[in-house]
């Protein structure tokens, strides 16, 4: 009698093996899931860190053109768009917005760029009055430029703002 209760207990039986396949299935589904998001959202912070570093290394660039500004004189264009001027070396350097991309002097300095804005403010009487995009007139009163740039991901916008104190000007 021992040896019949023996053997039926060696082994599982066929519901056994379909409850844990069950089982394991909606194990590996739900894994399977996590994995997923984890991934989407790795490479998404990606694209985002991406776009931020394209911004910073174009704005870096902008605050040092526009130190390097000797006058309001040398301000060529100044525009809410554009801004254009000449440099401590007489180098005219030139920023806008082309097809989706911030380009210097015609060379590509960032993409996925949605809009750059320059607003430029007063210094003197009137301290951080926001003036007009420059006659000849206003160059005079001008201390700093804000810079704002204006990065696209998919639908979002992200815009990326810095002052620019011009150093040279009196």
């Amino acid at each position: 009698m021992d040896m019949r209760r023996h053997r039926q207990q060696i082994g599982f039986s066929l519901i056994e093996l379909i409850v844990v396949i069950l089982i394991v299935g909606l194990l590996m589904v739900g894994s399977s899931q996590m994995l997923y998001h984890g991934f989407r959202s790795f490479f998404v912070t990606q694209d985002l860190i991406n776009i931020n570093w394209q911004a910073s290394v174009a704005l870096e660039r902008i605050i040092l053109d526009l130190h390097a500004t000797r006058s309001t004189d040398d301000i060529i264009v100044a525009a809410a768009n554009e801004i254009m001027v000449t440099n401590l070396h007489g180098d005219d350097i030139n920023y806008q917005v082309v097809a989706s991309q911030l380009r210097r002097n015609n060379q590509l300095i960032a993409n996925n760029v949605q809009a750059i804005n320059f607003s430029y403010y007063d210094g003197g009487a009137v301290p951080n009055r926001l003036l007009p995009p420059l006659a000849t007139v206003e160059k005079q009163a001008l201390r700093y430029v804000v810079v704002t740039i204006a990065m696209k991901y998919k639908q979002s916008i992200f815009p990326v703002k810095t002052a620019v104190y011009l150093w040279n000007i009196k």
